[in-house]
């Protein structure tokens, strides 16, 4: 251990000298936690339970240096030792973003499943869902990344609970792992932002270091930032969880809380030296994590509902759903991309992507439609169309001349840097001028 201060000691020490030299105050940790005169007039608007919820749960109350009156949870005794936890209970009704906690209850969890990855079959309880969120001391899955706090959020008769482990010390480290497992026992979902990549990998890592037969319990993961990505790639800037509070849930977090990047330093800085001074905001991050999670996996759930084109990009939904079977809904996606997109490019491929479903589901004459006016219209999808078209002539109609006549087109509107795609041209109308010398 006394290696490993040593090691921080050094990053710390290195930190704060960056931070001097490039005269950036407002990136220094402060000694003293700053004050907050409207805690209690906050706590009420947010519609807590209790007053003790989130102050205490959060540690909003603390303004000394040592971690009890900084961060004011209970110790839980497990067969390692005591864990440090943190409770807040929200009710029902409590609105973050555009939502209340209760519309979770209102929304078709089987189509979130399904957008998930998962399969939409089975039924399921809203209280089987449990929301996870994890702060650490780095971004890599190494050994050398610690998970210092975990937020779980669940729904329980009507309320939304959140409960946080805070890692005091890391020859706690068995004990809090230990609570972590147990806080996710009688769960069949765990929903998390990126948690399939990093989150439970780094989990299920930490276990294997401390060599614990029983790991986490197995769970059907739902990580909304696969299909944050479907709907929104091309309409948000970036798909980062700040981002997409700001624009789709129309978020701003308040002053008591504070940006993701400096959440290891001020850890680390904890460990070294023992000042607890901004733990009450890291804490407070995760808190808010924990219930965007919640907003979030309904606006995903509605948004995919409602395929408005301005707001999600139906192109990639569309070929989501085609991917995973659910061809039905990747038409009607389409089909409204394809009419009211709100791009010309978009509505032309949508156009586009409609005539190919309808060829797949046997509906040629259709398909032939849509080619046909994406041709007439001059897209530059165009070639794609011919090449479909000198396909149904060649093949299905028995149409020689009018196979050729498509493959010229092709090649008239094709791209010279595409050398595959003529390449393959020139190659079918060599066989179509072969076949029509050999009929004539």
């Amino acid at each position: 251990m006394d290696d490993l201060r040593q090691k921080l000691s050094r990053i710390l020490n290195g930190a704060v000298g960056r931070e001097e030299h490039k005269q950036t105050p407002e990136w220094k940790v402060p000694d003293v936690a700053p004050r907050e005169p409207s805690i209690r007039d906050r706590l009420h608007r947010l519609g807590l339970k209790s007053a003790s919820g989130l102050a205490a749960g959060v540690g909003l109350i603390g303004q000394r240096h040592r971690l009890e009156e900084v961060l004011v949870g209970e110790l839980v005794t497990t067969p390692f030792g005591e864990c440090l936890e943190i409770k807040s209970t929200y009710k029902s009704q409590f609105r973050h973003g555009p939502y209340c906690l209760e519309d979770f209850f209102q929304i078709d969890l089987r189509d979130l499943d399904r957008i998930c990855g998962g399969t939409g079959f089975d039924k399921i309880d809203p209280e089987e869902v449990l929301f996870v969120d994890l702060e650490t001391t780095g971004l890599s899955l190494g050994a050398g990344t610690w998970v210092f706090l975990a937020g779980f959020g669940f729904f329980r008769s009507g309320q939304y609970h959140v409960r946080q482990l805070f890692l005091r010390d890391f020859a706690e480290e068995a004990a809090f792992l230990f609570q972590a497992g147990r806080r996710m026992e009688g769960f069949r979902y765990v929903v998390t932002f990126n948690g399939k990549r990093f989150d439970i990998p780094l989990l299920e890592g930490r276990y294997a270091l401390h060599r614990n037969a029983h790991g986490l319990p197995t769970l059907v993961q739902w990580d909304l930032l696969y299909p944050a990505r479907r709907l929104w790639r091309g309409r948000l800037e970036d798909c980062k969880l700040e981002t997409i509070e700001q624009e789709r849930l129309l978020l701003n977090r308040e002053d008591n809380d504070i940006r993701g990047e400096r959440i290891p330093e001020i850890y680390l800085r904890y460990i070294h030296t023992g000042e607890a001074g901004c733990l009450h905001r890291v804490v407070y991050h995760n808190a808010m994590d924990i219930l965007t999670l919640a907003s979030l996996a309904v606006h995903v759930q509605r948004s995919s509902q409602e395929k408005d084109p301005r707001q999600v990009n139906l192109l990639s939904l569309g070929r989501y759903y085609e991917r995973i079977g659910i061809h039905e809904e990747g038409r009607r996606c389409y089909e409204i991309v394809s009419s009211r997109g709100p791009t010309r490019e978009e509505r032309e491929l949508g156009s586009l992507q409609l005539a190919m479903r309808r060829k797949r589901e046997g509906r040629i004459e259709d398909a032939i439609a849509g080619w046909e006016a994406l041709i007439r219209e001059g897209s530059p999808h165009r070639t794609a169309c011919c090449e479909e078209l000198a396909k149904h002539y060649e093949h299905r109609t028995k149409e020689l001349v009018k196979a050729i006549r498509m493959v010229e087109i092709a090649l008239e509107g094709i791209d010279p840097l595409n050398g595959r795609l003529r390449t393959q041209l020139d190659k079918r109308l060599k066989r179509l001028l072969k076949k029509r010398g050999e009929k004539s």
